[in-house]
C-alpha cells in the first residue's frame, strides 16, 4: 500500500485555512474517524481546526456543529 492509496486523511489547519500537519493518511473510513473522534479528545490549540477530508472533501471538521 502506498501513501497515496490512502484516500482519508486527518489535518489540521490553522484559522486562516493553511495547512499546519498532515496528522496520518487511513484507507478506510472506520479508521480515518475512530482517529479523528481520538484527535478530537485531545488538547488542541483554539486557533486550530481539525479536519477530515476524502481527497480533498472535508467530511468533519473541528469548528462546525454538523
Amino acid at each position: 500500500m502506498y501513501w497515496n492509496d490512502r484516500l482519508y486523511s486527518l489535518d489540521v489547519y490553522d484559522n486562516k485555512g493553511n495547512l499546519i500537519q498532515e496528522l496520518d493518511r487511513f484507507e478506510k473510513l472506520d479508521d480515518a474517524r475512530a482517529a479523528y473522534d481520538a484527535a478530537l479528545r485531545k488538547p488542541r490549540r483554539v486557533d486550530h481546526v481539525l479536519t477530515l477530508r476524502l481527497t480533498a472533501m472535508i467530511l468533519r471538521r473541528s469548528d462546525s456543529t454538523d
